[in-house]
């Protein structure tokens, strides 16, 4: 039986795009709580609202969908992603094929670049706000974003690369923050017929919103996170006490609002809050990974105060020990000490499936028998 040139021409297609799925896919289930994607550049993943969120400062690295793909490399549980304040480009094929991707909020006055291929295949997305800073799309950065409509361009963007909204079939409308003489100004490179054909709307920008943040009483501390925003994106802020002060909330209007630090919000409209700090000294204690147990003894004290340190692994997860800043393990599993300075401490679980046999496999596997050096896992 004669096949024709074109069904060939098709099935080929379809083979090869199965075959690189297959290369690139990064099961759902493989997908961590926390990790890193840049060399200052972290991310967390909550499985319950299925919100990533990007935080750091500079670059995240760049990735290669079938040789090197990226953590997030066509997760079918991603629905949000956010990136904060201090993240300055987004890494090549970073959410290559996150087809339930529906959200993207991506940070004002610091964010210059959108690599190539970045949110290649998310056909979930709607609609884009790229918001002032953003000189740069990178090449096929929102190619087969079937569903896309709407996007959002701002007047600092410089540069669209080589089918950066290719087979964007959905799209109808580009929002331009300036005029149409500088709109003709943009280098357009390639061919990018959607973008180029597409109704546009001159001098239209998205709406932003400022985040003011003040230190009460003056001097006690300094604070990130203040600045512009997209309306209706999150916002996150983070106190940091100084010497001889612990932080005690957040305010607004003279209430308190949170004692979580850092603290993330909607930001809706122009806001202020002020990070209050007191005499005394502050225990952080995070678990990680997020969902591998909860810890105690954490918390705002005055100096010389004593407090104990207990944590509990979930289902599914062990203990290895309590680390403190410098990296340095603590011998005890619940340690009681007293609080002369601020202190930063993590909790680390580990899965109980990912650890290794154990030496002696008769042996009884208690919390602290084994430890991380070097982010390897060793035998105690």
């Amino acid at each position: 039986m004669k096949l024709s040139k074109k069904f060939l021409s098709i099935l080929l297609a379809v083979l090869l795009l199965a075959t690189t799925m297959a290369l690139c896919a990064v099961p759902a289930s493989a997908l961590d709580a926390t990790g890193s994607c840049g060399t200052n550049v972290t991310w967390s993943f909550n499985a319950a609202t299925g919100a990533l969120t990007i935080s750091g400062t500079g670059n995240m690295y760049n990735y290669q969908s079938q040789n090197h793909p990226s953590p997030f490399d066509t997760c079918a549980e991603i629905r949000t992603v956010n990136i904060g304040k201090g993240v300055t480009g987004l890494g090549e094929s970073a959410f290559y094929y996150c087809r339930n991707l529906t959200t993207v909020n991506l940070p004002v006055d610091t964010l210059k670049d959108i690599g190539f291929c970045t949110f290649y295949g998310c056909s979930g997305l709607t609609e884009i706000k790229i918001p002032e800073s953003v000189e740069k799309i990178g090449g096929s950065a929102f190619s087969y974003c079937r569903s896309l409509k709407k996007i959002w361009l701002p007047r600092s963007l410089t540069q669209v690369n080589n089918r950066a909204f290719d087979d964007c079939d959905a799209l109808t409308d580009v929002y331009y923050a300036s005029t149409a003489e500088n709109w003709n100004k943009v280098v357009i490179v390639g061919s990018d017929s959607k973008l180029i054909t597409a109704t546009k709307h001159y001098n239209s920008s998205p709406a932003y919103v400022h985040v003011t943040l003040n230190a009460d009483p003056a001097g006690s501390g300094s604070f990130a996170g203040a600045g512009r925003y997209l309306k209706d994106t999150p916002a996150t802020v983070t106190a940091v006490p100084g010497n001889s002060y612990a932080f005690d909330g957040w305010y607004r209007n003279g209430s308190k609002v949170s004692t979580t630090n850092p603290f993330t919000f909607t930001a809706s409209a122009d806001t202020t809050y002020t990070a209050k700090f007191k005499a005394g000294y502050t225990v952080t204690v995070n678990p990680d990974p997020a969902n591998g147990g909860t810890v105690t003894g954490g918390g705002t004290f005055e100096p010389g105060a004593t407090t104990t340190l207990t944590a509990t692994p979930n289902p599914g997860y062990h203990f290895v020990g309590f680390v403190d800043a410098t990296g340095e393990r603590w011998g005890n599993l619940s340690p009681t000490f007293s609080v002369t300075e601020n202190m930063t401490l993590t909790a680390k679980f580990v899965n109980v499936a990912a650890i290794p046999t154990i030496k002696n496999s008769t042996a009884t596997l208690n919390d602290g028998d084994w430890y991380f050096d070097k982010d390897a896992l060793i035998a105690a």
